[in-house]
């Protein structure tokens, strides 16, 4: 059982200096506060004892009777956010503009299990959220439009931990810069093809993640956890061969790897890295075709695939890490506006899911049948 109580206050301004300058500012406070109860059975595993058989393999182990447990948690936060944004016409075709937001968070949590845990967790937290992004849009064509941006972003968590039972973490860093650039083109085709527009972009992210842990009283020192590099290309073509027809297409490819401190460390002599860096590289292509049957009817259909190459099979000295799994999902939607304020939706969904990095144990086919009814007042 839970219980979430939010209170909400923002303030928007607008504000032209200049026929060429907009400044747009931004301010929100949120209240939050909740509260949450469970109760459970745990299962704790315990070795398999003879006589051992095929069901109870000897080295195996099998879960015990359950445990009546219970947990809660209360928190409180108090949270600002604050935004600006300045936007400069000034000069023919182009667009420049420069954004700074900053968010603040300010916590207390308490929480306890009654089992696996002896000492309960109570702490205050803190978080600093902060982003200054600068970029521009250029339109050198009527159907051609350059844009580009470049963002830093810094994110600090820390925690003063009163009482706890298990590691924790005090402090963490992220420093993330990002640059993307995109092109957007409409070339020019026959009226009787209608309009087709394609959208090109790249970015770059890359990440430093810094962290600090406490432990049974000790404080360890601060020191870099991780380091993300990430490219991601994508292009995306939109066709509207008729007013009511629309077929949209997609391809995206990412490669992205976190290296961490963890890869140097060698608990079986002479094996390689326990950890080996991670990596996170994957494709993905979806489309989509959607049609206005009438003034209250439409229909839509998208199919989607996902790869993902990345299992490294290092089982003689870890747990093998890395995702290896392939995924096809295709759906047909059917929307029907009875009423002004009343809607009806129907949608078939097929999920084809096949994992290499539990060996075929979580691969799955599934159909979804799906209706909701949406009413205004």
């Amino acid at each position: 059982m839970a219980q979430v109580k939010e209170n909400l206050f923002n303030a928007n301004l607008f504000w032209m200096p200049l026929e060429t300058l907009v400044v747009l500012t931004g301010f929100r406070y949120t209240h939050e506060n909740s509260d949450a109860d469970s109760f459970f059975l745990a299962e704790e595993p315990e070795r398999n004892t003879p006589p051992f058989t095929p069901t109870n393999p000897e080295g195996g182990f099998h879960y015990g009777p359950p445990e009546p447990a219970n947990g809660a948690r209360t928190s409180d936060y108090d949270l600002f956010a604050q935004r600006l944004e300045l936007r400069y016409t000034g000069i023919k075709d182009w667009l420049f503009y420069v954004e700074g937001e900053w968010e603040e968070e300010y916590g207390h949590v308490n929480e306890f299990q009654t089992i696996d845990e002896v000492e309960p967790l109570d702490k205050n937290t803190n978080a600093l959220g902060q982003k200054y992004t600068i970029g521009f849009n250029w339109y050198p064509m009527m159907r051609l439009n350059f844009s580009g941006q470049y963002f830093h972003r810094i994110a600090s968590y820390d925690e003063n931990i009163i009482t706890a039972d298990f590691p924790r973490l005090l402090n963490q860093d992220w420093n993330i810069d990002d640059f993307n650039i995109r092109m957007t083109f409409r070339p020019k085709i026959p009226t009787c093809l209608g309009t087709l527009s394609l959208v090109t972009r790249y970015d770059f992210v890359h990440t430093d993640i810094d962290g600090q842990w406490f432990f049974d009283g000790e404080t360890f020192a601060e020191e870099e956890t991780g380091e993300i590099k990430r490219h991601v290309i994508s292009e995306s073509l939109t066709w509207n061969p008729l007013a009511r027809f629309y077929l949209q297409a997609s391809f995206s490819y990412v490669l992205n790897q976190t290296d961490t401190p963890a890869n140097n460390i060698e608990l079986v002599p002479n094996a390689g890295a326990t950890v080996v860096n991670f990596r996170n590289d994957y494709w993905t292509v979806t489309s989509g075709i959607g049609y206005i049957i009438d003034d209250k009817t439409n229909f839509y259909s998208d199919f989607s695939f996902y790869c993902a190459n990345d299992y490294f099979k290092n089982a003689a000295v870890a747990v093998p890490y890395g995702l290896g799994a392939t995924e096809y999902t295709a759906s047909a939607t059917l929307t029907r506006q009875l009423t002004k304020q009343t809607s009806l939706l129907l949608r078939y969904g097929y999920f084809n899911y096949r994992d290499v990095t539990s060996g075929g144990h979580n691969n799955y086919r599934a159909h979804s049948l799906y209706s909701g009814l949406q009413i205004r007042f």
